[in-house]
């Protein structure tokens, strides 16, 4: 009778467990790394097009407050049309923007000092 109940009994070994174990093992050391990439590529993206929302931001700021060729980020910022920097950015540093006499504007996204990319109104990013 004992035979008769150990040979009904269906399950898995501890071999076949173990190795179940290992491939999933193998297979989160492959996709980890890649989706830890996905995240930051995600992250210039989005800052990137911040910078073509603050070009396109400062050139109505231009055409609205009597065409000021000084406009500041912190003036786009305090009419309500971008978030700060600081808030929207989560690859880049800080960013910058300048609107020339014909109120065609270029964003700057900086890493540190240096300009990283830029956007300008006209051509896109550079």
């Amino acid at each position: 009778m004992m035979k008769k109940l150990w040979k009904n009994q269906k399950g898995f070994t501890l071999m076949e467990i173990i190795i179940v174990i290992v491939i999933l093992g193998i297979l989160a050391m492959i996709a980890i790394p890649r989706l830890i990439g996905f995240t930051s590529q995600a992250e210039i993206a989005s800052d990137k097009e911040y910078a073509a929302v603050v070009a396109r931001a400062a050139e109505l700021y231009w055409a609205a407050n009597d065409k000021p060729t000084d406009v500041s980020i912190d003036d786009i910022e305090d009419a309500g049309m971008i978030d700060a920097p600081g808030d929207a950015l989560q690859y880049y540093d800080d960013a910058t923007v300048t609107v020339d006499a014909d109120g065609l504007a270029t964003a700057s996204l900086l890493e540190g000092s240096d300009v990283a990319v830029t956007y300008d109104s006209k051509v896109g990013y550079k």
